[in-house]
């Protein structure tokens, strides 16, 4: 398993198993050292955006909790239907309850409860809660 412990593109990472994954993002990622998987987690991401196209406002991966890592999405519309995993990442969606200064916001996510985010207004769209 150990010489699976590195960089992947998308289509390399697709072929690995679940249990692969699972061991990989667990055992091999690091939030005390996020250059750890960052190229594949970039990769990730950016087949998760082409595959959602226009219809999200933010989308990062971040730990939270004790090692729990996902994908971190906020639709630009709350009613879209967003999957609860893509290439083996768990999404914690995200809704916008509030603007509580000019690139702050108040978000509720699924999983990790509410949190204040700086969000660049000019990337948020039709998500705005008025």
């Amino acid at each position: 398993m150990t010489d699976k412990f590195r960089e992947y593109n998308f289509e390399e990472w697709l072929l690995l198993s679940e249990d692969d994954k699972r061991k990989i993002i667990n055992d091999y990622w690091n939030p005390f050292k996020p250059e750890i998987g960052q190229k594949t987690r970039e990769k990730i991401i950016q087949n998760f955006k082409e595959k959602i196209t226009d219809k999200i406002d933010y989308c990062e991966f971040r730990y939270f909790g004790f090692y729990a890592s996902a994908l971190f999405v906020i639709p630009n519309n709350s009613k879209t239907r967003i999957p609860t995993s893509f290439a083996g990442l768990t999404i914690n969606k995200g809704k916008i309850k509030e603007k509580l200064e000019d690139d702050l916001w108040k978000i509720k996510w699924t999983h990790s409860g509410t949190e204040e985010l700086k969000i660049n207004k000019s990337t948020v769209g039709n998500n705005v809660w008025q």
